[in-house]
């Protein structure tokens, strides 16, 4: 191992250890939460509706519209 980092430290390349899950890094994981949170899923659903991704589709583009809440989310 020691071999290839330094081989990549010669390179210019860096390895960065990362924690495993780190939501709070990762802005589109607050995006989805506040998916899950305040529209779709907490919305009934219906067998005959083309449900998940025409709604999905929709919040998002609602939340397009409100820059201070996209903002939020950096």
């Amino acid at each position: 191992m020691l071999t290839w980092l330094r081989r990549w430290d010669r390179l210019g390349l860096r390895l960065f250890l990362l924690p495993g899950y780190s939501p709070e890094l990762n802005p589109d994981e607050l995006v989805w939460s506040h998916v899950k949170r305040t529209g779709v899923s907490r919305a009934p659903l219906y067998k005959d509706e083309n449900w998940p991704l025409e709604k999905i589709e929709a919040q998002l583009a609602d939340m397009q519209r409100v820059p201070v809440l996209v903002r939020s989310f950096c």
